[in-house]
């Protein structure tokens, strides 16, 4: 066993076939295993965001309201148009989702970032061509438009 899988077995990642891994969604914690802590603290930063409280919003009168008004006669759970706003991952297939991905985390990493499956190993980490090879997207303004 490698020591990659080595790894993602010891977090309790699922190993995936080659090829498919990087359209594989791992969740906000998985990435804070390396993002959290230090002085640059993204996992951190994030929790205490907006973001990660996004999908908890859609459970405010206030969403539903908002729903309502703009002609949507469903939860704000189950709408694809509130959901591609206020979840990561909401529109994939369940093979894409690791266990360890929540759908409960809002707006998480990967939002922005692109599924981390194919990315997460520190060896494709540590160099940025190989990471931005392997799905790692660097988010600018036009990124955040979608939704804001």
């Amino acid at each position: 066993m490698s020591r990659h899988a080595f790894l993602l077995a010891l977090c309790g990642l699922t190993v995936v076939a080659a090829g498919a891994a990087d359209k594989v969604f791992v969740g906000a914690e998985v990435c804070g295993q390396c993002h959290g802590g230090g002085h640059r603290d993204q996992l951190d930063t994030w929790y205490r965001s907006p973001h990660a409280r996004a999908y908890a919003v859609l459970a405010l009168p206030e969403s539903a309201e908002i729903a309502r008004i703009s002609g949507i006669n469903e939860s704000p759970f189950s709408n694809p148009v509130c959901l591609g706003c206020h979840a990561t991952a909401s529109d994939v297939e369940a093979w894409q989702l690791d266990p360890t991905f929540h759908i409960e985390d809002g707006v998480q990493c990967e939002l922005c970032h692109g599924p981390g499956g194919g990315y997460i190993a520190e060896e494709i980490m540590t160099d940025p061509d190989a990471a931005m090879a392997a799905g790692l997207r660097k988010p600018d303004q036009r990124t955040c438009m979608v939704c804001h």
